[in-house]
């Protein structure tokens, strides 16, 4: 006789908080992913089969439970898988290839290089200029950042600051501007 073997639910190390109730998610016997829940933020007791107050500590959910729980926990299934794929890269193919990929030009003093790709799945557009050192460091270049997804304009702020070696920057985007003037930074 074969026995067969049990198969049972992998519950996480883990719970998260959603609309005030506290949920953990798991692995079905099958491998997908599950939610268990709700349990009492404060104390992780159940909240189960229909219950709206907390047995052990007095905690009142019956706003959030009168609710369909079953679309409750659903919801709290989907943000949960949201929020696990919000950290993986994103990889957008919905950019145009373009030939502006990556270039230097250097001197035996200077060198300014610009690379345009995408970054979380955001065209983006790197800029870095330096002074050439003997040893040469992260410190020796400013690194300017140009989000053209998000017209935003900043700097790598564990390089250098971009007033020790330019003067101004001006980005046009095509809704906005920036216009920053490091001389008047570094003065004042």
């Amino acid at each position: 006789m074969k026995m067969i073997p049990s198969v049972t639910n992998r519950e996480l190390d883990e719970t998260f908080i959603y609309q005030g109730l506290s949920w953990q998610p798991r692995i079905t016997s099958r491998g997908d992913l599950g939610i268990t829940g709700p349990f009492c933020k404060r104390c992780n007791v159940s909240l189960a089969g229909g219950v709206v107050k907390c047995w052990n500590c007095n905690a009142d959910y019956s706003k959030i439970l009168d609710s369909d729980l079953v679309e409750l926990r659903s919801k709290a299934h989907k943000i949960y898988e949201a929020n696990a794929r919000s950290k993986y890269p994103v990889i957008n193919f919905d950019i145009p290839p373009t030939s502006l990929s990556h270039s230097t030009t250097e001197d035996e003093n200077f060198f300014v290089g610009y690379k345009f790709g995408q970054e979380k799945g955001r065209k983006q557009l790197h800029i870095w200029v330096g002074e050439r050192k003997k040893d040469q460091s992260n410190k020796d270049k400013v690194q300017l950042v140009i989000d053209v997804d998000k017209e935003e304009f900043r700097h790598d702020q564990t390089n250098k600051f971009p007033g020790e070696i330019i003067a101004n920057a001006k980005i046009v985007f095509k809704k906005s501007s920036t216009d920053i003037n490091y001389e008047k930074i570094v003065e004042g």
